[in-house]
């Protein structure tokens, strides 16, 4: 993983190679077209797995990582899901606020929290947007430029 600045924007390429000692965002090895884009962030000096999905319009996180990195969950709050399937899901918990790293980028986010879903964290449009993240493909590969 590389990351320079350019014009003010983070750029933090996602092709595979070595990462730079000072990075701690993790990238897996090159993918297929139809998989999303993982990217290891920090919350709370934790690495977490994260899934950056350009469709969905939620930020959604497994509860076991809201404990495991001592986040507090507001458990009155809930939602329905609609997923891309035509299935349903209940989130049963609310995060306000999230600050998280990735490498030297530093994002906030809202979350909602899911008791069984099968992933760590998955970033859609609201984390995207908050943050002016774009996804930006190019003949080296694909990066988020922050």
């Amino acid at each position: 993983m590389t990351s320079r600045n350019v014009r003010n924007k983070a750029v933090v390429a996602l092709e595979y190679q070595p990462m730079v000692a000072e990075t701690k965002a993790q990238i897996k090895p090159p993918r297929k077209r139809s998989e999303f884009i993982n990217l290891e962030v920090t919350l709370n000096g934790r690495p977490v797995n994260a899934i950056i999905d350009t469709g969905l319009q939620l930020n959604i996180m497994r509860e076991g990582i809201a404990h495991m990195t001592r986040i507090s969950i507001d458990l009155t709050q809930s939602i329905t899901m609609n997923d891309a399937n035509g299935g349903k899901g209940i989130l049963k918990g609310y995060v306000g606020s999230i600050d998280m790293t990735c490498g030297p980028v530093s994002t906030n986010c809202e979350v909602w929290v899911g008791e069984s879903v099968p992933f760590d964290l998955l970033l859609g449009r609201p984390w995207q947007t908050e943050n002016y993240v774009s996804r930006v493909e190019k003949p080296m590969g694909t990066y988020l430029e922050f």
